[in-house]
């Protein structure tokens, strides 16, 4: 789960989050009445079925906190490095995705690790995450040269993957990529994954985590990341949010608020630094039946 916009003090800030209300249907399977349609330059065309309900909470700082990708879900990172342009499409691509693998196997241990999207945001950029009767209004933000446009920070409570899209997301990596893929126009038709190495994959741990870091060569004052622990999570407060493009249909969990969720950040964080933030780990899928049930009082993966 990530957040939204936040009121500083030092050890403990006030935030407030957008979670979802009540009547919004809960689920670890898609409803097919909570979506948002995306557009191939990665804007959104007015949400349906949301509830949009705002809650002041305690945000704890992260740092010295111990927080590990394992433990907590997320982990803060030393990451200094030749520093290439974050708004060329070319520059992130061939020298930033390979970085972030290297960044990625390094700190996790993973055996292989493939980079495959990203996402540029400013905070002048709105959106409906803020306003969810809305279209996000974004004709004036600037474009990644080659590449879409620059998004919006994503100010609702929100989890990348779900249950059922983790894996179909793997799974089509392993196809020839689709129109809204970052790597459709370098890839030239080929497939990210092997198809042949695919079974093995699923059959082992396989995990999805965002490097999340800020671009810009002054530190972060405002709308900084907020994690929620991983522990803290509650399968029964989950909304299955499906995002529709044009040729697939992704997934996300959003949440109403929990008083045992316990939320964190990392203030003040340069360029020189990264966020691991784990959005689903196959290890934690016993966490429930493929039916949505809850099967344990174990949290689903950061």
């Amino acid at each position: 789960l990530s957040e939204c916009l936040f009121f500083f003090a030092t050890a403990m800030v006030l935030g407030k989050f957008v979670f979802q209300g009540p009547s919004c249907p809960r689920g670890l399977l898609a409803s097919g009445s909570v979506y948002v349609p995306r557009a191939l330059d990665g804007s959104d065309a007015p949400p349906v079925g949301l509830e949009p309900r705002v809650e002041e909470l305690e945000v704890h700082d992260g740092r010295g906190a111990g927080h590990t990708v394992d433990a907590s879900g997320f982990q803060l990172v030393d990451h200094a490095w030749d520093h290439v342009d974050y708004y060329s499409e070319a520059d992130i691509v061939e020298k930033y995705y390979p970085e972030c693998c290297r960044l990625v196997a390094e700190r996790v241990g993973a055996a292989k690790v493939v980079a495959f999207d990203h996402n540029l945001r400013c905070s002048r950029v709105p959106s409906w995450m803020g306003n969810a009767g809305s279209a996000q209004t974004d004709d004036d933000a600037p474009t990644i040269k080659g590449g879409s446009k620059v998004q919006s920070p994503a100010q609702v409570v929100h989890n990348d993957y779900t249950l059922v899209s983790a894996r179909r997301r793997v799974e089509q990596l392993a196809e020839p990529p689709k129109v809204n893929d970052t790597l459709n126009k370098v890839l030239g038709g080929r497939p990210l994954l092997d198809p042949a190495e695919l079974p093995a994959r699923l059959e082992g741990r396989f995990a999805l985590i965002n490097v999340w870091r800020n671009v810009a060569p002054t530190p972060v004052q405002q709308m900084p990341l907020a994690m929620c622990e991983s522990g803290t999570i509650d399968p029964a407060d989950l909304i299955t949010l499906e995002v529709r493009y044009a040729d697939r249909t992704g997934e996300n969990y959003l949440a109403v608020p929990n008083p045992r969720q316990r939320w964190s950040f990392f203030p003040g964080m340069t360029r020189d630094e990264a966020i691991l933030l784990k959005v689903w780990d196959s290890a934690g899928d016993a966490f429930c039946r493929l039916d949505g049930a809850a099967a344990s009082t174990r949290a689903p993966p950061a």
